[in-house]
Order: C-alpha cells, then structure tokens, then sequence
C-alpha cells in the first residue's frame, strides 16, 4: 500500500528529547486518536525542514506518513492527536492537512 501523507503541528513532551544532546529529524511511533472511536496507526513522524527537534521549540511542523487505507477516515484537518512510543506518550498535535504527492 502507498504511505498516505499529513501534515500536522506537533509538541513534543520534554521527557521525548534524548538526554545525549542528539537531535532526531525523524521519529517512528503510533498516531493515537482519542475520541469515541479510538484508533492507532502506525507512522512515521519527519520535521517539515529537515531540522532537528529542539526542546526550546513550543511546536514543530512535521510530516507524518501513514501506510494504513482507514486513515483518512480518521485523521482530517483539524483532529487532534497524541503520538506514543514504547507505550508512552511522548507527544500531541493536530493535522492542519493531507498532503498529495
């Protein structure tokens, strides 16, 4: 299946910054949307400009790719999500759009 593309603001818990001082451009994780009809979908979370998380930074522009057709039936302009890894939450965010490639 072809990956189905968002684009989102996303903030980061400050817990989710490494503590060796490394900066990551890209994260994989699980998109949760909290709401009546909760649903996680695997992804892939990349900076819009390539440019390192930083904890200073309130919220980033990412990319978040998707390869799960039922997606789009959750995530829309405007949903809000939580991103988890490793069973934590280590942030939260809103799409702003699908981005078509």
């Amino acid at each position: 299946m072809k990956p189905i593309l968002f684009r989102a603001l996303l903030t980061l818990d400050p817990s989710a910054y490494p503590a060796t001082g490394t900066s990551e451009t890209i994260r994989t994780g699980v998109i949760r949307v909290p709401d009546e009809r909760e649903r996680q979908f695997h992804a892939l979370v990349a900076t819009a400009d390539n440019e390192p998380f930083r904890p200073e930074e309130h919220s980033r522009e990412v990319s978040i790719s998707i390869s799960d057709e039922a997606a789009p039936d959750y995530l829309a302009t405007g949903v809000g999500f939580e991103l988890w890894t490793s069973h934590r939450r280590i942030g939260h965010g809103v799409i702003t759009r699908r981005a078509f490639v």
